[in-house]
C-alpha cells in the first residue's frame, strides 16, 4: 500500500523511517468520499500527511534548532500486514514497524520561501492556511542526501 508518511527534514538524515501516524487511501476514505475520482482520494491522503507534518516541527525547533523548518512528506509502499487502523482522520493508519529507505518512491519539501510560515503554524490558523495553499516540491530517493545536507540534517547512511 502507498502510505504518506508526515515527517521533517530531520527524517531525511535518518538511516530509516521510523514507526508512526501515516496516511493513505484506505476503506474509510473510500466511504466518506465514494464518487471521488483517485487523482482526488490520493491527494487527501497526501495533504493529511502534509498538515500532520505542521505538528512535528515545534519539537524538531526545540531539539534540533539548526535544521531548516519546512514540511516534509515521505512516499513509501510497504505491506498492508504493516499497517494498523488509526483513529481521527479517514486517511490514518499507525505504522508499526521502520520503513527502510528503498520502500520509499520519492519525498516532497517546501520550498525556502515557506520557512516563516512553517515555524509560525502550528500556533497561527492565518500561517498555517498560507501553507495549505503551496505545493510542496518532489524529489527523487536519490536526492536524498543532497537535501538533508542543505536543510542542515545529519545524514547517516
Amino acid at each position: 500500500m502507498r502510505i504518506y508518511i508526515p515527517a521533517t527534514p530531520f527524517d531525511l538524515g535518518q538511516n530509516k523511517v521510523t514507526a508512526r501516524v501515516v496516511h493513505a487511501v484506505t476503506k474509510e476514505l473510500l466511504k466518506v468520499m465514494p464518487d471521488e475520482e483517485a487523482e482526488i482520494i490520493e491527494a487527501v491522503a497526501f495533504n493529511a500527511a502534509t498538515d500532520a507534518s505542521v505538528d512535528l516541527i515545534p519539537r524538531l525547533m526545540e531539539e534540533e534548532p539548526d535544521i531548516h523548518p519546512r514540511r516534509v512528506v515521505i512516499s513509501a509502499d510497504v505491506p498492508d500486514a504493516w499497517l494498523e487502523m488509526g483513529s481521527g482522520l479517514p486517511t490514518a493508519l499507525r505504522l508499526t514497524r521502520d520503513v527502510e529507505w528503498v520502500r520509499v518512491a520519492c519525498f516532497h519539501v517546501d520550498g525556502w520561501e515557506a520557512e516563516e510560515d512553517v515555524k509560525k503554524a502550528p500556533a497561527d490558523d492565518e500561517a498555517f492556511e498560507r501553507l495549505t495553499e503551496e505545493d510542496l516540491l518532489w524529489f527523487d530517493i536519490t536526492e536524498r542526501a543532497g537535501c538533508a545536507e542543505e536543510l542542515r540534517a545529519t545524514y547517516r547512511v
